[in-house]
């Protein structure tokens, strides 16, 4: 039955399939060299297995250090479920119109993941307000109270706390800052503040030309 050669090519459910069955599907499979359609596996179970990574349209995704590893370790996490990873990229010019609700139409995932949101006015708006998700998302980093959606991001307050502890243990005096623009990033603007303050707090010296906005790796040396 369709069912039953459904549960044998299901690798969490062909155990429920006898051995014997199983076997005379696979040589069937061989023998037409047959392909499971993902396209109507989505239809028919309403689910695409799909994961889907939302990023800038642009080539420092695929030139930073930052991102590069990042999609390492998503990778790694996707390596052992049943789900593929689909690049979602997002032309500058679609930045004011881009929506979760048009995210869902135009992409068949079952879920998202945004390293980069706040470029987006109408999703920062969507996170803040939405009650439910129309799609499950995660976001990465630039958290704040009013997010209603799942988000990483780590304790800039005390990263920075502690790397100019290191700095001032080693008798370093004189402390630059390479920041990101603060017009987008919640996290750069809570690394300065905490930055100038805690510099203060330690004696440390630094002056505004000093700290330097940069979009890209290559313009830290």
């Amino acid at each position: 039955s369709v069912a039953t050669v459904s549960r044998a090519l299901d690798p969490e459910k062909k155990s429920l399939v006898q051995s014997e069955t199983r076997q005379r599907i696979e040589k069937i499979i061989q023998k037409y060299h047959y392909i499971p359609s993902r396209a109507a596996q989505t239809l028919s179970r309403k689910s695409s297995n799909t994961i889907g990574l939302v990023t800038p349209f642009s080539t420092e995704v695929v030139k930073s250090p930052y991102f590069a590893n990042l999609l390492a370790g998503i990778i790694d996490g996707i390596r052992t479920l049943r789900y593929d990873l689909k690049w979602i990229m997002i032309r500058g010019e679609e930045y004011p119109k881009f929506s979760l609700e048009e995210l869902s139409r135009k992409y068949v995932v079952d879920g998202t993941i945004f390293p980069v949101w706040r470029l987006y006015p109408n999703l920062v708006h969507e996170v803040k307000t939405l009650s439910q998700m129309p799609i499950p998302m995660v976001l990465i980093n630039d958290y704040e109270p009013a997010i209603k959606a799942s988000i990483v991001y780590c304790d800039n307050v005390q990263g920075i706390k502690q790397t100019l502890n290191y700095l001032a243990s080693k008798k370093y005096k004189r402390i630059g800052l390479l920041r990101g623009p603060d017009t987008v990033s919640e996290d750069a603007r809570e690394r300065l503040a905490t930055f100038k303050k805690y510099s203060s707090e330690l004696g440390l010296v630094t002056r505004d030309q000093w700290i330097r906005e940069t979009l890209k790796f290559e313009e830290g040396p």
